[in-house]
């Protein structure tokens, strides 16, 4: 199973993506560190998303995690007519 996690370092926010996420079935809670997401059929725990890591996730972790892949850019079309 392929597990995508990241540590963004400029937002100082870790997701962390656990087994049977599916983000078509994602519940999504805030919490006063984050936010907690669980499959909204089985209620397990799916991701979990820490901000102000750096002062509650040990240095070794965020330093593991990889960058969040860089979102797609945005192409602008026109019609011919």
């Amino acid at each position: 199973m392929w597990l995508m996690s990241h540590y963004d370092r400029d937002a100082d926010i870790a997701w962390l993506e656990l087994a049977g996420f599916d983000g078509r079935r994602v519940h999504v809670r805030e919490t006063e560190w984050g936010l907690v997401e669980t499959d909204s059929e089985t209620g397990a725990f799916v991701a979990i998303e820490f901000w102000h890591a750096s002062s509650g996730l040990p240095n070794e972790l965020l330093e593991a995690l990889p960058a969040p892949a860089a979102p797609p850019e945005e192409i602008e079309t026109q019609r011919a007519s």
